[in-house]
Order: structure tokens, then C-alpha cells, then sequence
């Protein structure tokens, strides 16, 4: 499974799909993640607070294809491309979950007759095993790998410790985190770093 499905199934409810973040912070989340993953398949390079493309040939993955496409056309900060990729990343990474037969799409409509989509997992243990393998790692301070490394350090930054540290006494889980972060290579962090800002300029704006 690539990291941002990983991402995308930590961010959302096991059993029903439902997303655990607000509209936005979910949109953002999403798209810091494809940025990472990006990043982790060498296709993408970080230089200063700006990515361009590390490996310019077709990516066999239409998603990764389309983000490299845009990077290639224009020139911008990390943080406009994570507004951008915002807009539909959420729905971008469900699409190829659905095309990996990892969920089913549902439709239903809300109070005003709205017709609404959710990507709901078709085997929820599967679904809860990112976050659950993760809380597991954390809660016994076990070494952990590079994708597991960057996936605490995104969940650290999209607020979604809570959901996935729920049980944790003595806040050992929490202390092991911080120390795995502290590890984390630089274009992950630059990548963090401007998650985390956006994170804190919509919780402040109050636009979830």
C-alpha cells in the first residue's frame, strides 16, 4: 500500500469511512500526504521550501503522474502546492483505494436531498491496521522504519494524535513520538513544518 493510502485510512473511520478530520484539515492532510509520498518514491525533491521533480519519467501511478504533472508546468512554495493538491487530494487518494479494491464507494443524500459519496473500507481490520500498528510501535517505543517514521510524523502535524494515541497511559506513546520526530530527514520536516502552518492558520480562522 503507498503512503498516502496509508495516510487517507488513518484519517478515516475503519468501519464506515468517515472522514475524522473537518472538510479542510482533511483536504490538507491528504495533500501533505501525496507530497511525502511523493518524496519517499524519489520522484519529488525538496530544495529549500520549494519541490521539483527528482525523476521526470511517467509514473506507472496515474495519481503520482498528475502531482508530477503539475509540479513540472509550475513554479511554487510548498504551501500553495499543499493548498492546491487540498482541493481533491481526499477524493484522489479514495479513487485509488477504490481502484485497488480497498473500498467501496456508497452514495446517499443528505437532509436536503443532496446526493453524497463515501469510500467506505470493504475489510475494516485492514483499514485500522495503519493507526493500529502505529499506536502499537509508539505505545512499546519499538524502532520504527522510514515509512512508519514519516507516517508518526504526519500524524503528528494533521492533529490526528489524539485518534490514534486514544489510549496511552504513563504518555509513553506520546513522549516515543516526539523522539521520532526529532529523526525525521529534512524534506519530510520542510513538508511538516508547512502543515503544520496551514494546520494552525484554518484551526485559528475557524474554516473547517
Amino acid at each position: 500500500m503507498l503512503l498516502a493510502d496509508e495516510c487517507w485510512l488513518v484519517a478515516h473511520d475503519d468501519t464506515t469511512g468517515a472522514s475524522l478530520l473537518p472538510p479542510r484539515l482533511a483536504g490538507l492532510a491528504a495533500a501533505a500526504g501525496l507530497l511525502c509520498e511523493m518524496v519517499y518514491n524519489k520522484r519529488l525533491a525538496i530544495n529549500g521550501n520549494q519541490p521539483t521533480l527528482r525523476d521526470r519519467t511517467p509514473s506507472p501511478d496515474l495519481l503520482q503522474h498528475t502531482i508530477a504533472d503539475h509540479i513540472a508546468r509550475e513554479t511554487h512554495t510548498i504551501d500553495t502546492w499543499l493548498r492546491f493538491f487540498a482541493r481533491t487530494a481526499e477524493d484522489d487518494i479514495a479513487s485509488r483505494l477504490l481502484r485497488h479494491g480497498i473500498v467501496d464507494e456508497q452514495h446517499t443524500r443528505n437532509l436536503l436531498g443532496r446526493k453524497r459519496r463515501r469510500f467506505v473500507p470493504k475489510v475494516s481490520t485492514d483499514a485500522a491496521w495503519p493507526g493500529a500498528r502505529i499506536a502499537k510501535r509508539l505505545a512499546q517505543a519499538r524502532p520504527v522504519d522510514a515509512v512508519d517514521q514519516i507516517l508518526i510524523a504526519w500524524i503528528d502535524a494533521t492533529g490526528l494524535t489524539p485518534h490514534v494515541l486514544w489510549d496511552d497511559p504513563g504518555h509513553v506513546g506520546t513522549r516515543y513520538l516526539r523522539h521520532v520526530i526529532t529523526h525525521l530527514p529534512g524534506e519530510y520536516r520542510t513538508i511538516m513544518d508547512n502543515t503544520r502552518h496551514l494546520v494552525g492558520q484554518i484551526i485559528m480562522t475557524h474554516q473547517t
